[in-house]
């Protein structure tokens, strides 16, 4: 507990009100000049478990002038004209779920990198993903930076923070063999071969390959093509909705193998113009959800009776894609399959599958091997005699 000394002068009249409390084993104290101020300070020194910055830091923060971190994150989301509504929606949703209740009443000229740390600390409490806390914190960086374009503040204290890293010990991601791919294909509905071809044989995305209509599709002299200038989205309900793919680069064309397009032809010519290539069976959209469930699942399961080791998604015959592109027997350049994916910056290519370019694995392999060349059959040296080790010593 805290408490209050009056101080007095020499005649005997109170001047200063001492506040005292231990923190850590130690004795502090601070002085004020009215009892009024000493029983506010003992007061918010309580609520803070008597950790004097706190209570200190509490006080200034009380006293700001600048607007709260919620605050200025709802003037941060005015200011993104050039996001969709289903991204909008999900920043509302990082201000509901992390920043009210923990440091959305901070006013942004009062936030600290301690602050911040504590803030990571409680969203690990709550069991979120390191990729979720990232992903947070990377919102949080945006609208401080807010805070400085509108003078709130000078720097960012989101700039140095250690955030917590995945303890996954295998990869997300899933590269299917031929052989393996082969397998889930052999227990797949024959109507669903075509679209499961293209996405492994083009690398779209899914949102990518379901948007394709008849026009998207091209046989000049004997190339054929596919066309990506669209894709579904979220709308503001949570359904779905056509808009432009997911980056600039994504507006791309895809060649396709002869083998390709013959498989995919029959699809495209029974749609109409204005309709979808593809759809489910029975005529209904092709979701990810219906499509996970009423074909890849099936199949997954049925393959891994027949021996299937893996559990690929769907998503993860984009990654098969960049796989064999990039272990073939005539390999493409990283750059080159960044723009027949769609990455906004090869560096994302590089990020994801530079592990793959059988080339590079190959040279580091070489260059190891000469580095080590003659380590590999030197003999243990035999031990000296005591008494001979001891007159070489002398």
């Amino acid at each position: 507990m805290a408490s209050i000394i009056e101080r007095k002068n020499k005649a005997g009249v109170v001047t200063r009100y001492q506040v005292k409390w231990r923190e850590k084993g130690q004795q502090h104290n601070d002085s004020f000049d009215s009892l009024a101020k000493a029983e506010m300070f003992k007061k918010v020194l309580e609520l803070n478990e008597h950790d004097g910055d706190k209570a200190y830091s509490q006080i200034l923060r009380t006293a700001s002038r600048a607007p709260s971190i919620e605050q200025v994150a709802v003037q941060h989301l005015r200011r993104l004209s050039d996001i969709t509504v289903h991204t909008m929606h999900t920043y509302e949703r990082m201000i509901e779920n992390h920043f009210k209740g923990n440091i959305g009443d901070i006013p942004c000229d009062m936030l600290s990198e301690e602050d911040i740390a504590e803030w990571v600390m409680w969203m690990r409490g709550k069991d979120l993903s390191p990729k979720t806390i990232k992903n947070v914190h990377g919102f949080l960086y945006s609208v401080m930076g807010t805070a400085i374009y509108k003078g709130h503040r000078p720097d960012n204290p989101c700039e140095h923070t250690r955030l917590p890293k995945s303890d996954h010990t295998e990869d997300k991601t899933t590269f299917l063999t031929k052989a393996e791919f082969a397998l889930i294909l052999s227990h797949l509905d024959q109507y669903f071969h075509p679209f499961f071809l293209l996405l492994v044989g083009t690398g779209m995305r899914f949102s990518e390959a379901t948007a394709l209509q008849p026009g998207d599709f091209s046989d000049e002299q004997g190339t054929y093509t596919a066309r990506v200038t669209k894709a579904w989205k979220r709308d503001d309900k949570n359904g779905r909705k056509i808009g432009p793919p997911k980056t600039e680069n994504a507006r791309r064309t895809i060649p396709l193998t002869a083998d390709l397009a013959k498989k995919i032809a029959f699809q495209v010519s029974i749609t109409e113009l204005d309709e979808y290539v593809f759809t489910m069976k029975e005529g209904g959209a092709a979701t990810v959800q219906a499509m996970h469930n009423k074909a890849w699942k099936p199949a997954l399961r049925a393959a891994k009776k027949s021996g299937l080791k893996k559990s690929p998604r769907i998503h993860d015959l984009r990654h098969t894609y960049a796989s064999w592109m990039l272990s073939g027997d005539n390999p493409m350049s990283i750059f080159e399959l960044s723009r027949l994916m769609g990455h906004e910056s090869v560096n994302t290519t590089t990020k994801v599958y530079s592990h793959l370019m059988r080339e590079s694995l190959v040279k580091g392999a070489d260059v190891m091997g000469n580095a080590m060349s003659g380590l590999f059959n030197i003999q243990t040296v035999k031990k000296v005699e005591q008494s001979k080790a001891k007159a070489i010593e002398q």
